[in-house]
């Protein structure tokens, strides 16, 4: 059976193996290129949707974030507003605090210049040592009474009457 072949039917044989093996390898080769190119479009479109889905995620967190800054913007207004309004009180109440007091100096000045005209007074009249009789005791009270009431009212009022109180003499006819 060897014998009949001869060298070109060896060659053709062998040509023809080498042309099955050579296109069973492309095929083979082709096949697993387009295998592996189908998985790989498999992988990039769940990559592809992974990353659409974390995009809207993303979107969402940032359309949040804005909205909690533009909060976050009006009440550092309101805050600063706030702020700017107590800074004023503050000066406010520092400037009345400062006329109370200038106001209470006056008075106390007043009170004391009332006292010593009275001292005066009960000197000039040569009577220090002397005791006042209990209707004058009582008189000169009234008066200071009356001088303090309204030094307090002219206090509640803005100090127009302690103005006008702070001059009476407690002094009958002084």
């Amino acid at each position: 059976m060897f014998s009949q072949i001869t060298l070109t039917g060896w060659l053709k044989r062998a040509v023809a193996v080498a042309l099955c093996v050579v296109l069973l390898t492309a095929g083979h080769k082709g096949y697993v290129i387009v295998t592996n190119h189908f998985a790989h479009v498999a992988q990039l479109e769940a990559a592809n949707s992974t990353l659409t889905a974390n995009n809207k995620t993303l979107t969402g967190n940032n359309s949040t974030l804005k909205t909690s800054l533009s909060e976050q913007q009006a009440q550092l207004q309101t805050l600063q507003q706030a702020l700017e309004k107590r800074e004023k009180e503050r000066q406010d109440y520092a400037q009345k605090q400062a006329q109370l007091e200038q106001d209470l100096q006056k008075l106390k000045e007043d009170s004391q210049n009332e006292i010593d005209e009275i001292n005066r007074a009960i000197l000039l009249a040569g009577v220090n040592h002397t005791a006042l009789p209990a209707s004058v005791i009582r008189m000169l009270r009234d008066k200071a009474r009356a001088v303090n009431s309204r030094s307090r009212d002219g206090h509640k009022a803005g100090g127009a009457a302690a103005s006008k109180g702070a001059g009476l003499s407690a002094v009958p006819g002084g």
